[in-house]
């Protein structure tokens, strides 16, 4: 059976009835086709790390929640499916609000995985800034993304030339301005695909994550995939002579 096959099985009668559970309505989420005429949003690729990390530890979290809840999203069915899976989870324990948060916006977005990303690095300085600060931050990151490509310290001065100005007309109450470090750090921040897209371009951006939108364009999870076989420690034996018949091999898809 193709996997075009597997998810076109169920038929009309028993569909109404199979939507109805949290398990088949992540087990049927349908990704849109891909059109290369348009940008993409960003794939799981294009984060950091500890951002995909998280992300999949999340999606483990709310696949196993899906599966095993009896009834509704409450906290009495989900209190206890959390504390089940928690020795497995390398984030710290989420609150069953959290919990019915992530499912939500998984289920909201087709099923993309992207959707369960911590976006962390969108927060800057939790002090109190005015308007005006701002404002010349942004458009010092305006020009740090502009296809010219200028360094930090190039964006940085550009930032505290337009607040010298601004200030030369302030009698009181001057704009105060970041240090070099704090200005660069925040530029890091910036998420690293749409940073390459702004100063280098499309194709260099795609190339530089991996997107490669010339392959087969799929539409479900596992419908293109990888394989590999690796030789494991094992030998097998024959169930009726007991002979040695070799060393077993794992295949991974």
């Amino acid at each position: 059976m193709s996997f075009d096959d597997e998810f076109e099985s169920i038929n009309e009668a028993s569909q109404a009835e199979y939507d109805l559970s949290p398990e088949s309505k992540l087990a049927r989420k349908q990704y849109l086709p891909l059109d290369e005429s348009t940008v993409y949003d960003r794939d799981l690729a294009s984060f950091t790390e500890e951002q995909k990390i998280k992300a999949i530890e999340r999606y483990k979290l709310i696949s196993f929640v899906a599966k095993q809840i009896l009834g509704g999203w409450t906290p009495k069915n989900i209190n206890p499916l959390i504390d089940k899976y928690s020795p497995q989870l390398s984030i710290k324990r989420p609150s069953y609000k959290t919990v019915i948060r992530w499912y939500k916006s998984f289920f909201e977005h087709d099923g993309n995985i992207v959707s369960l990303i911590d976006h962390n690095h969108k927060k800057g300085n939790r002090t109190k800034r005015t308007i005006e600060d701002e404002t010349y931050f942004i458009e010092a990151t305006e020009r740090f993304l502009d296809a010219r490509r200028p360094s930090y310290s190039q964006a940085y001065q550009f930032y505290c030339d337009r607040i010298e100005i601004e200030n030369s007309t302030i009698i009181s109450g001057k704009i105060a301005k970041v240090s070099y470090q704090a200005f660069k750090e925040r530029l890091k921040k910036l998420p690293p695909y749409e940073v390459a897209l702004k100063r280098f371009g499309k194709n260099y951006a795609n190339k530089l994550f991996n997107y490669y939108q010339s392959s087969v364009s799929t539409t479900r999870i596992l419908e293109r995939v990888e394989i590999d076989h690796t030789p494991l420690d094992l030998i097998l034996l024959d169930d009726d002579l007991l002979i040695p018949l070799g060393r077993a091999y794992l295949t991974l898809l």
